[in-house]
């Protein structure tokens, strides 16, 4: 069995621990956005929206890799193949490549789902496409005549 980075990230685990560690992270960032009174106002206190905010993936992948018995097959089979490796540095290892795994997934699907929002909600605005004649003004309204 090869136990590359390949096996250890695209596994079902570590989707699972990618999406609850996304969802914390944004969960903490809209509590601090209302703590500090605004998006922007938290923007300015630099050690947070520096250090803070890109450690936090990190940290909770850790944690959450450390506290949940949820870990990859070919994890398991490493360090049970090498006693000498503590369990609990693996699992936080491992629960930290995800947690920054999951700060790049979760940049990927929100630039999808604003490309796909934005076409609905042109649409839902009622702007015309390229490819659609202008429509002409209702009956009921006067044409404007030039003088």
């Amino acid at each position: 069995m090869d136990l590359g980075p390949i096996e250890i990230l695209y596994n079902w685990q570590s989707i699972l621990l990618a999406v609850a560690v996304s969802a914390a992270v944004q969960g903490i960032k809209h509590t601090l956005n209302i703590a500090f009174g605004g998006k922007e106002k938290r923007k300015e206190v630099r050690w947070v929206t520096e250090v803070l905010l890109p450690l936090m993936p990190l940290f909770i992948g850790a944690l959450g890799a450390i506290l949940v018995p949820l870990h990859p097959d070919p994890l398991t089979t490493y360090i049970a193949a090498h006693p000498n490796v503590k369990p609990w540095v693996a699992f936080g290892a491992w629960g930290a490549a995800v947690g920054q795994f999951s700060d790049y997934l979760y940049q990927r699907v929100r630039l999808v789902m604003d490309a796909m929002a934005k076409p609905a909600a042109v649409v839902a605005a009622g702007v015309p496409s390229p490819s659609e004649p202008p429509s002409e003004p209702p009956a009921d309204e006067p044409k404007s005549s030039s003088p």
